[in-house]
Formats: structure tokens, sequence, C-alpha cells
């Protein structure tokens, strides 16, 4: 009744673009946390951090005083309460609305607030090339439920088959603790992490056992959802009912379409990854291929060789029947190379005597420490 309208907010960093959906309330409630942070600047607290803070944002401010005209002061924020807004003026509060998150977005020290980290839904892993290249993914703090692995307190699985499904999760509660924790969602994979320091609590892969469910009846909550794969599963918990519409709408989304769905769909051999055409990787069945692949790639370095082996023969015949005379013979294949300018690095690793006395082991030991030039 009080914040009828949900904004829909479009964000850009670099290659990335995500949105994210929040009420008038929401930003309202930004507004007042950014506020006590500045308040809180004119306090002289006795910490280094405080007066590096401190410092940081005057010097802002009085760069930049010459361009606009405020003094330090947060944007301008439309105080009309949601519920007076009419339909007709609601193109113009979404105009109030998106200034006031840009101009908040061009102060440092107000972006790297961690309620605006939050509110705009940017973690840690947010912004990894390799983990994503331009979807980010879905973000945000959850309730995640200690134990939800076994759930149910039935003294060791002894009363596993004589508790029903309401009664199983009733005492998950009573002797679980819920614990808030910042859930991410990228292409493949999902996990969580401390939302303090940021450690990454747990992984969860995509794989074809992988469900996510809703419902009173399969988690025994509200707001609940249970994500499962074929090792593990989590039990959340959302504060609103929307929040746990959008986690699910979107768990599904992300699953059904590549390259979530090659993981969950019935792949050949029922294997759990997809068969892939373009790698860099090769299946050899004998040495015969095996050894022809190696002088094609000797034959093909443009810098440096490296070669790491037990027992190495320069006078091994890399491809066989020998129809060419030595030419594929390794030593001849560096030596032609070594021609070229390409560095070749051989590393050979060759056993120890390992039939010793206990007296020979410790005076060879007492050897080495007094002479270890020699050695």
């Amino acid at each position: 009744m009080l914040s009828p309208n949900l904004y829909t907010i479009e964000l850009t960093h670099g290659n990335f673009t995500w949105t994210i959906k929040k009420r008038y309330k929401h930003i309202q409630h930004l507004h007042q946390q950014l506020k006590l942070f500045r308040m809180s600047l004119n306090i002289p607290f006795p910490t280094r951090i405080h007066r590096e803070r401190r410092t940081s944002f005057k010097l802002e401010h009085q760069n930049s005083r010459l361009k606009r005209k405020f003094r330090g002061a947060l944007p301008r924020f439309p105080s009309k309460p949601e519920a007076l807004v009419s339909y007709e003026n609601i193109d113009e509060r979404m105009q109030q609305l998106e200034r006031y998150l840009q101009n908040l977005l061009q102060i440092n020290l107000y972006r790297n607030h961690h309620e605006t980290i939050s509110f705009l839904e940017v973690s840690e892993v947010s912004f990894v090339k390799d983990l994503a290249v331009t979807d980010k993914g879905k973000e945000g703090l959850i309730e995640k439920r200690t134990g939800s692995t076994q759930p149910g307190c039935n003294f060791c699985g002894l009363l596993d088959r004589f508790i029903c499904v309401r009664c199983s999760y009733l005492l998950s509660d009573l002797c679980g603790k819920w614990r808030k924790r910042w859930l991410f969602v990228k292409d493949t994979y999902l996990g969580y992490m401390r939302p303090k320091d940021g450690f990454i609590k747990c992984v969860l892969l995509f794989d074809a056992g992988f469900d996510v469910s809703s419902g009173i009846y399969s988690t025994g909550l509200h707001h609940g959802i249970i994500i499962s794969n074929q090792n593990r599963q989590l039990v959340v918990k959302c504060w609103t009912k929307r929040k746990r519409k959008e986690w699910l709408s979107y768990l599904k989304d992300i699953i059904s379409r590549a390259p979530g769905r090659d993981f969950t769909q019935k792949n050949r051999h029922n294997s759990y990854a997809p068969m892939r055409t373009s790698v860099d990787a090769a299946w050899f069945v004998d040495g015969s291929s095996y050894m022809a692949a190696v002088a094609d790639a000797m034959e093909a370095a443009k810098e440096e060789i490296f070669i790491a082996d037990w027992w190495l023969s320069p006078e091994i015949y890399m491809k066989r029947p020998a129809m060419d005379d030595d030419y594929w013979r390794l030593d001849k294949i560096l030596q032609r190379k070594a021609a070229q300018g390409v560095k070749i690095f051989v590393l050979l690793y060759k056993e120890v005597e390992v039939a010793l006395g206990i007296n020979s082991y410790y005076s060879k030991r007492r050897l080495i420490a007094q002479h270890p030039e020699e050695c």
C-alpha cells in the first residue's frame, strides 16, 4: 500500500550489464543510511580510518565544488511518499530517482559504501572475467539454514521413516540456525559467501540432478527455496514473496538455457558434461599417435621447447616407421629447432640410491651439510 510501484533499474559496469528491482522504500532506506554515514563524518572519532575518510571526503568535494554546487551533501532525494504519486506523474518520479542514483554513484565515498554495494547487488565475484563474460548473474542477501544437507533432527536417521515432511522441517528449524549469506548465481554454478568478509562457504555445480523447488510442502516455509544437486542441498529463505519468486524464476531460467542447460540435460554415456568440439585437448589410445603429435608440436615451436622425463633416449624415432632417414629422430628435431633459435629445456629426474643403511644415510646428510658446494 505504501510502495505500490516496483522499479526495474538497469546498470552497466564495463562489459557487464544487469538489472535489479527495487521499491521506493528500498531507495529511501539507502538514502537514510548514507545520511547517517555522512553525519558520522562530522563527529571527530579518534581513529586513523575515520580521519582518512574525512580528509578524502573534503578533498573530493573541494575539487568538485567548481563543477557542481554542493558542499559534500547527498544528492537531492524526492521526499514525496510513493502513495501520493499519481499515475500521470510516474514518469517524473522515475526521472527523479534515476538522477538521484546517477549523482550518488559519482561520489566515491557513497558509491563504495557497503549499503550502496548491497543495494546494487555487487560483491567480490561480480566482475571477475574468468567467472562470467558479460552477464554478472543474480546476487543478493538471503538466509541459509545450517545443517540443511541433512534435514530433520531424527536421532542420526533412526526416525527417518516415521517423521512426516512438516515435522521434519519443524525439527530442523528447532535444531538449526538461520544465518545471513550472500547468494550468487553464475552460468554453470551457484554459491554463497559470508557478507562480512566475502569468504566463499560453498559452491554448487549444475548437474543432471540439479533441482529447485519452493512451497510449504517442499520446504516447510512460506518464502523458502530448496536448491539441490547430486551431492548436497541448500535450504534458503527470502524476506518477501516477491524475492522468492525472483530467485525461483531466475534459477529455472538459467538452467534451461546454454551453458547451464548443457550440464542439467542428459548427456552422452550419462556424462556430467556435454561433448566439446573446439578444444585444445586430444585423446590418444597408444604411444604411436601420441609421439607423432609431440613431434608435430616440436616442429611447430617458435619460442621454446620444454621436456620433462624420467628416462630420455635421444635416438628415439618420434614417427614410425622411419621412412625419412633420421629426420624424425628426437635429437635431430632438437638440433634443427636449436639452429632456428628456439630455446630448448630438458629436465631429467634421476632416482637416487635408496638401499642405504641407517649409518650411511646420516653420514651422507652430514656430508651434505658440511660441504654443500661439493654435493
